[in-house]
């Protein structure tokens, strides 16, 4: 298989109707009256907010019921994410897009809004991102506080170093999220912004482990064989070692590569649906933006898993399609 160290976020779900639990900020009626009379900048909004589980329940049959309105009048990049969602049970992260789905709710205050604004806006190189971000944080949204902490470890966007700022923000996280557990129990390890405490290392990295945080289960193993901040305990170690040792849940993967290469990794939809989708977006020559790669190159790795009986469909299908296509 190519080697593809690109930068790829997707949602993977078990089933094409299954649905992750949404946190809306008002609605998307007006989108939707949009795409309804044809807008296809609507279609794209649509297909993504159902896609990634954006201000609406997560949807794969609606996602792909938009996604195809706009791949049938010649959008490539509609034709590749239908591809993304029939071969990967998802769609590449759009920060254009996200930042669109919740520029209201960010206008009138919405934490949740903020923090997503403020995300997009991180990687889009916005002026307010930081400011957005901090306000969500100062709501208690927990992915904004825990975004902050990476911002104020490590010095960016304009920020000085600022360990100890960084602790804070994950001990306001840490509640609610694992992964701020995780990092708020190596800031103890190693006194990062804290005053050192093996003890209080092991307490919060058995409670990012107790919440299923796989590098948690494997550092509390490796205290407890080693007796750091807890009490020796070889029989227990091996415990949350073989824990950490399972496949994690479904979730976020980084490249194509990395979720081809998973033992547990959901079977496509369709991939040869998928392959024809990626084939008509290759043949406009579609380059995703920020991702390295373009369409050929996806459509490649995916052909890499398919059968002859596959590849023979995949080429029918992309011909009937090829003929729909305005």
């Amino acid at each position: 298989m190519r080697a593809i160290a690109v930068l790829i976020l997707l949602s993977v779900t078990a089933s094409l109707s299954a649905a992750s639990p949404a946190q809306p900020v008002g609605g998307l009626d007006s989108v939707r009256r949009s795409a309804e009379t044809g807008e296809l900048q609507a279609h794209l909004i649509l297909g993504y907010a159902y896609a990634q589980g954006e201000r609406v329940e997560r949807n794969l049959d609606e996602a792909i019921r938009w996604y195809r309105a706009a791949a049938l009048r010649g959008d490539a990049a509609a034709s590749f994410n239908l591809g993304m969602i029939y071969v990967f049970r998802g769609v590449t992260l759009d920060f254009n897009i996200l930042e669109t789905l919740y520029a209201d709710g960010a206008r009138a205050g919405d934490a949740l809004a903020q923090y997503k604004v403020g995300y997009a806006g991180r990687y889009l190189r916005r002026h307010n991102a930081l400011e957005l971000l901090k306000k969500a944080a100062e709501q208690g949204q927990p992915d904004a506080q825990l975004e902050l902490a990476g911002i104020y470890a490590d010095g960016l966007m304009r920020e000085e170093r600022d360990p100890t700022a960084a602790a804070e923000m994950l001990k306001k996280a840490a509640p609610h999220r694992a992964e701020a557990k995780f990092l708020l129990a190596r800031a103890y390890l190693n006194g990062e912004g804290v005053v050192k405490s093996a003890r209080s290392a092991a307490t919060w990295f058995h409670a990012a482990a107790e919440e299923g945080h796989r590098r948690a289960q494997q550092e509390y193993g490796f205290m407890l064989n080693n007796g750091t901040g807890v009490p020796v305990n070889e029989k227990e170690a091996e415990r949350w070692w073989r824990l950490a040792d399972e496949p994690a849940p479904d979730g976020p993967f980084r490249t194509v590569e990395e979720f081809l290469g998973r033992p547990h990794a959901v079977q496509p939809l369709d991939i040869a649906q998928g392959h024809a989708w990626f084939n008509l977006a290759s043949s406009k020559n579609y380059n995703p933006p920020s991702m390295g790669m373009n369409a050929n190159m996806v459509m490649l790795t995916v052909e890499e898993r398919m059968t002859d009986e596959q590849k023979q469909k995949a080429e029918d299908a992309v011909a009937a399609l090829a003929e729909q296509v305005k």
